[in-house]
């Protein structure tokens, strides 16, 4: 299940981050799957430019 994506509050006008929320119930296959396309995505996408960072089980999900 993927929910999102929700533009998240920044602090610095200049950028802009969204959040997804990614759910499964075998975390093995969520996590190759993320990797794959986080991949895929940084291989499109020229460095620097998009920034991804995944947060496995992630405790909070606002921004603190």
């Amino acid at each position: 299940m993927v929910l999102g994506p929700v533009p998240t509050i920044t602090r610095r006008l200049e950028t802009t981050h969204h959040r997804l929320l990614v759910k499964a119930a075998d975390c093995r296959t969520l996590s190759r799957r993320v990797h794959d396309s986080v991949q895929g995505l940084e291989q499109q996408y020229r460095r620097g430019q998009i920034k991804f960072a995944i947060d496995i089980d992630p405790v909070e999900t606002g921004q603190g």
